[in-house]
């Protein structure tokens, strides 16, 4: 119920959306309430809640009903814990603020992953390192790229962001939310829940990458020097019209990026022969090489030990 000045509504002892998983109990004649999902606690002093250590010893705790806590407390702790999440919220937004200026990672591009991806490895949002989570906030930021966990998972748009491992990445619809609000600035436990679905979005409020690789992102030389066993490979399945997809290693010295249907020449000695980049990665293992085989159902030449951990070209004939 709303006050009559337009202020904040008042909240009971029962608010089901402030109170969900949080709890009342007492301990040695102390009454406490417990967010035993971010691990919070308040106690109350007499006329106000004060936060308090979280004590994770909940069976030394005596569960009190509502009606006691009512005699006890004269207002709920629910304002208690919102300065507490507003508090924690804007230091977190310092510190990705700080993140987001000093990370060395970007993202080199967009790409379509509605159905996975055969062009890229994947990194799940969940094992991303805070270096590499504060690049696409920075992309996200700096292009003002702006649509929902649905449009990210559904619209078969190039809406992926990927990493300059070569790496996209794959959120749940839940996570790009979060992406989407804290690019915005908004670090609050449920700032995502206003960017995850597109009824949430008006028309002409979106704003989606073009997709590909950046304009400001250098393109790596198409002219790459491969071994002999490397260019017979490559003009066997040539010659077969196979679908085999021929290992290339990227130089080392290379400070260029390639992207899917990139065109490139191979060349061994006097030889060269032309072809287009099907797919780019860092394997770590044969394990993950033969993984991508297997999962996006493609045929590559033999793995060898020094494909692990570089930059890795799979290359089709024209």
């Amino acid at each position: 119920m709303a006050n009559k000045d337009n202020s904040k509504p008042v909240r009971d002892f029962d608010d089901f959306m402030a109170s969900y998983y949080r709890c009342f109990s007492t301990k040695n004649g102390e009454l406490y309430c417990k967010d035993i999902i971010r691990k919070l606690a308040v106690k109350w002093t007499g006329n106000c809640w004060e936060t308090c250590a979280y004590d994770e010893r909940w069976d030394e705790y005596k569960d009190i009903k509502l009606d006691e806590v009512r005699k006890i407390a004269s207002v709920p702790p629910w304002d208690k814990f919102d300065e507490i999440l507003d508090k924690e919220a804007r230091a977190e937004a310092k510190e990705w603020d700080k993140l987001v200026e000093t990370t060395p990672r970007r993202v080199i591009g967009y790409t379509n992953t509605a159905f996975g991806s055969n062009h890229f490895l994947s990194v799940s949002a969940g094992n991303l390192t805070k270096e590499e989570y504060a690049a696409i906030l920075k992309d996200f930021r700096a292009h003002g790229y702006y649509y929902s966990g649905e449009d990210y998972q559904d619209s078969s748009r190039d809406c992926t962001p990927v990493l300059d491992d070569y790496r996209y990445v794959d959120f749940s619809r839940r996570g790009f939310g979060a992406l989407i609000a804290e690019a915005n600035g908004d670090f609050s436990p449920m700032g995502y829940c206003a960017f995850t679905e597109a009824e949430f979005f008006e028309e002409d409020e979106y704003v989606f990458p073009k997709g590909g690789l950046h304009p400001d992102v250098p393109h790596a030389d198409s002219l790459i020097a491969v071994d002999e066993d490397t260019f017979r490979r490559f003009e066997e399945a040539e010659a077969n019209s196979a679908d085999t997809l021929v290992a290339v290693l990227v130089p080392e010295a290379e400070t260029g990026y390639y992207w899917d249907c990139d065109g490139v020449t191979l060349q061994c000695g006097e030889e060269y022969a032309g072809g287009m980049v099907f797919a780019i990665g860092k394997f770590a293992s044969r394990e993950e090489y033969d993984c991508y085989q297997e999962w996006r159902e493609q045929h590559c030449t033999p793995w060898r030990d020094e494909y692990a951990g570089r930059v890795l070209l799979l290359v089709k004939h024209f």
